[in-house]
C-alpha cells in the first residue's frame, strides 16, 4: 500500500507479509499447467469481471460541503479511481494471458515447421550424400571406359600397322 492512500491520520507503510509474490513460469511448465490450457481451448470459461459503479457524490444544501468533501467522500472517490484501475488492470491482465496463448500456440507451430525443414534438410542432404556416391562411382566407370577406349584404339593402330606390314610383304 502506498502512504499517500491515506489522506488522514499518520501515514502507514504496507506490512512486508503484504508483499505479493509471483511465480514466473517458463514456457515447458506453461504449457503443462492444464488451467491456462483449458481457458484457451474453451474462452467461454473466462469470466468477466464487471466494471464496478462508482460512488455518488455526496451532495449537501452549502456550498461549503462540495468546496471541502467529507473524508468518507474522499474515501470514496479514492475507492472508485482505484476500482476503476483495477478493472483495467484485470482487461490488461486477460489481454496478456491471451497473447501469451497465442505466442505459446504461435511458438509450436514456429517449432513444428522447424521439425519438417529440418527432416527435409536432413532427407536432402542424404540423398545428396547418395547422389555424390552414384556420381563417384560413375566417374569411375568413365574412366576405365575411356582407359578400355584408348587401349582398343592402340589396339586398332597396332593390328592395322600389322595389316599394313603384311599387305607390303
Amino acid at each position: 500500500m502506498h502512504p499517500k492512500l491515506f489522506a488522514f491520520g499518520t501515514p502507514t507503510k504496507a506490512p512486508r507479509s503484504a508483499a505479493i509474490t509471483t511465480k514466473v513460469l517458463t514456457l515447458e511448465e506453461e504449457d503443462a499447467d492444464a488451467t491456462l490450457n483449458e481457458s484457451w481451448e474453451a474462452p467461454e470459461l473466462i469470466d468477466a469481471i464487471p466494471k464496478p459503479r462508482p460512488f455518488l457524490p455526496r451532495r449537501g444544501p452549502s456550498s461549503q460541503k462540495l468546496a471541502f468533501p467529507s473524508p468518507s467522500t474522499q474515501y470514496r472517490t479514492h475507492i472508485s479511481v482505484l476500482s476503476d484501475e483495477l478493472h483495467q488492470s484485470h482487461q490488461r491482465c486477460e489481454a496478456l494471458e491471451l497473447n501469451l496463448h497465442a505466442a505459446s500456440s504461435a511458438r509450436k507451430l514456429a517449432e513444428g515447421e522447424r521439425n519438417i525443414y529440418k527432416e527435409q534438410c536432413d532427407r536432402l542432404s542424404k540423398d545428396n550424400c547418395q547422389l555424390l556416391e552414384e556420381n563417384q562411382h560413375l566417374r569411375s566407370k568413365l574412366i576405365s571406359l575411356r582407359k578400355d577406349v584408348q587401349a582398343a584404339g592402340w589396339n586398332l593402330i597396332n593390328h592395322g600397322n600389322d595389316i599394313v606390314d603384311i599387305i607390303d610383304k
